[in-house]
């Protein structure tokens, strides 16, 4: 126990029982817990009463009423976490010193989701949903699709240390850092999307490029080539008349 205040109170023992008229207990219990499920998780707390110096054959401890022996008062709330339910029962533990009386109640709590769906499971679902908003920009807005895509990373960055710096440090996985590391991943994940989409705009463009300036050197040559024989067409053409008058001219000496 973390603290017990004991009242004063009467206390009269007769025969192996003991009776008593205004005796109130108050204890600050610890409970360990499991943080698997954090926050949709249920934990069993356990409050034990034993004797340490008395065995069986000195006294025994039993629920005196059964299961009306505790009661939660329907008054009593907790700004965490909501009692679902109680049991109670009585043991017999064997130890080196002898055999020991103990009554053990456990009581089942289940935690309350509203804080959280406010302060972390909405804010965190909004955040991506905002991310998502850079797919429908121009590609190449880049200073839009830059800075929310950064603004939102941040965003989800500083939830999660806030997050885990109000809870205790422990090494297993939970449930909210799943679904913080899954938004996480969507939000940095849209981010990379834009890099993606650059790169590719670009290497397309350069692909682009390159088939104009092919096609252009191919256009420029077939021009090349059909000047050339255009030229040389033309100077064929005019070589026979060249030896027709030649002919005509041999002829015209002949006698």
């Amino acid at each position: 126990y973390k603290r017990q205040l004991f009242p004063l109170c009467a206390v009269i023992r007769i025969i192996n029982r003991v009776f008593c008229s205004g005796f109130r207990l108050t204890v600050t219990a610890a409970c360990p817990m499991n943080l698997q499920y954090f926050p949709m998780d249920r934990q069993l707390c356990t409050i034990e009463i034993e004797s340490f110096g008395y065995t069986m054959s000195d006294i025994r401890y039993n629920w005196h009423k059964g299961v009306a022996s505790v009661g939660i008062s329907p008054d009593v709330q907790l700004p965490q976490f909501r009692v679902i339910g109680h049991r109670q029962k009585a043991k017999e533990i064997l130890l080196s010193t002898g055999n020991y009386s103990r009554l053990v109640c456990e009581i089942q709590f289940v935690r309350s989701m509203g804080y959280y769906l406010i302060q972390i499971y909405i804010p965190s679902s909004l955040i991506v949903i905002i991310s998502w908003v850079s797919f429908w920009l121009n590609r190449n807005a880049t200073p839009a699709r830059v800075a929310l895509g950064v603004t939102t990373v941040l965003t989800m960055t500083t939830l999660m240390s806030s997050t885990n710096a109000a809870l205790p440090k422990i090494s297993y996985v939970k449930s909210i850092d799943v679904f913080l590391g899954t938004c996480f991943v969507m939000v940095f994940a849209s981010l990379l999307e834009y890099a993606t989409v650059g790169y590719m705009g670009k290497r397309i463009q350069m692909r682009k490029s390159r088939l104009q300036a092919l096609q252009k050197l191919a256009e420029q040559r077939k021009t090349g080539t059909s000047e050339t024989n255009h030229a040389e067409g033309g100077a064929e053409g005019a070589q026979p008349k060249q030896t027709h008058s030649k002919a005509n001219t041999v002829d015209a000496f002949i006698p």
